[in-house]
C-alpha cells in the first residue's frame, strides 16, 4: 500500500533567537532594546505575519544597522518570505563576516532543504552544531527534521531529543520525539504520555501537528486513530489544506484497498486543492486519482507535473513510471 508523505520541508518551524550565536555586548545600553525588537520580529513571523514583520525588521536595522543578531534573523525571514535567492545572497555575505555564527549555516541548510539537496543541508546542520559546540537546540531541530524526512528515525529521535534537553519549554521538539517514537516502537500505547506532556505545554494544538500526528498513526497501521484524529483537525482548522489532502489520500488508499474506481467527486475536491495548494505532494494525489480512474488524462497530466517538480522524489517515481510505459 502507498503512503503519502507530507514532506517535512513544507513547514519550516521558527524557534526563539534566544541562544545567541555571537556574544553579546554586555555594555551596549541599547541591548534590551534590540532584545525587545528580535522578540517581537521573531513573533510575527511565527504567527505567520511575514510583512509586517519585514516593516518592524527594516526600522531596527536603522536604529541598529551594526547588529548581528538583527541582521541573523533577516535570513530567516527572507527565507519564510520564499526570496530563496536574496536570502542566499545575505547569508554568504554575513557568513564571510561571521564565520563563526552558528545559525547562519542552519539557514544556510533549510535552503538546502528546500532546493532538495539533502547532503548540503546535512552537512550545514551538523557545522552549525559544531559551531554551537552542540548546546543549541534550533540546529538539532532542523537535523532531526531532515533525519524524518529521510525516515532515519534513530537519528532523528536522538536529534529531537538533544533539542528538548535544550529547551525543554519547547513544545515542538518534544512533539517531533513523539513521533520518532511512535515510529520507531510502532506502539501508540507505549508513547502516549509524550503526547499528553505536549498537550501540557500548548495552550492550542496547530493545524499541523494534526497532519504530522495523523500520518505517523497512519504510518504504523494504527488507522482509525488516524482517521479519527484527522477528523478532529478538520474540525478544528476546516480550511486547511494540508489536512484536505491528507484525508483524500487517505480515500484514495481505501479505494486501492478495495480494488474500487474512486469518485468524480472525489477527483474534483483532489483538484481544487492542488490548484490552491501547487506542491509536489497535491499533484502526486493529483495523478494518482488518474490512474486509479484510468483517466485518459493521465499521461499529459504526468509530464506537466513533472516538468514542474523534477526534484520531488514523488514525483520521480512517476517519470519512471512513464518511461517504462513508454
Amino acid at each position: 500500500m502507498k503512503h503519502f508523505i507530507f514532506l517535512i520541508n513544507t513547514i519550516i518551524i521558527f524557534t526563539v533567537f534566544s541562544c545567541k550565536t555571537v556574544a553579546p555586548i554586555v555594555y551596549d545600553k541599547n541591548l534590551p532594546a534590540i532584545r525587545k525588537e528580535l522578540r517581537g520580529i521573531n513573533l510575527m513571523m511565527q504567527q505567520g505575519e511575514f510583512d509586517d514583520a519585514a516593516k518592524r525588521l527594516e526600522k531596527a536595522l536603522v536604529l541598529y544597522p551594526e547588529n548581528k543578531d538583527l541582521k541573523t534573523i533577516r535570513c530567516f525571514l527572507l527565507i519564510e518570505q520564499g526570496k530563496t535567492q536574496e536570502a542566499k545572497d545575505l547569508i554568504n555575505i554575513l557568513i564571510a563576516q561571521m564565520p563563526e555564527n552558528a545559525l547562519l549555516y542552519a539557514a544556510e541548510g533549510i535552503l538546502n532543504v528546500k532546493n532538495n539537496e539533502s547532503d548540503k543541508a546535512m552537512e550545514n546542520f551538523e557545522k552549525s552544531i559544531s559551531l554551537s559546540a552542540g548546546n543549541m537546540a534550533f540546529p538539532w531541530y532542523q537535523k532531526g527534521l531532515l533525519c524524518y524526512q529521510q525516515k532515519d528515525y534513530e537519528n532523528a529521535s536522538n536529534c529531537f531529543f538533544k533539542a528538548k534537553q535544550i529547551k525543554f519549554r519547547n513544545p515542538d521538539y518534544q512533539f517531533f520525539y513523539f513521533l520518532t517514537q511512535l515510529q520507531i516502537t510502532k506502539n501508540l500505547e507505549a508513547n502516549i504520555h509524550l503526547w499528553k506532556s505536549v498537550e501540557n505545554k500548548i495552550e492550542q494544538i496547530p493545524s499541523w501537528y494534526y497532519s504530522f500526528y495523523a500520518q505517523a498513526l497512519y504510518d504504523i497501521d494504527y488507522k482509525e486513530d488516524a482517521i479519527k484524529l484527522l477528523n478532529e483537525g478538520q474540525k478544528a482548522y476546516p480550511t486547511d489544506l494540508y489536512l484536505q489532502l491528507f484525508n483524500c489520500c487517505i480515500r484514495l488508499d481505501e479505494c486501492k484497498d478495495t480494488n474500487t474506481i474512486p469518485s468524480k467527486d472525489l477527483g474534483d475536491e483532489i483538484k481544487k486543492i492542488l490548484l490552491k495548494l501547487p506542491c509536489p505532494e497535491a499533484a502526486d494525489t493529483w495523478i494518482t486519482w488518474l490512474e486509479l480512474s484510468a483517466d485518459a488524462r493521465l499521461a499529459t497530466e504526468c509530464r506537466k507535473y513533472i516538468a514542474l517538480y523534477s526534484y520531488s522524489p514523488l514525483v520521480q517515481e512517476w517519470s519512471r513510471k512513464m518511461q517504462n510505459k513508454d
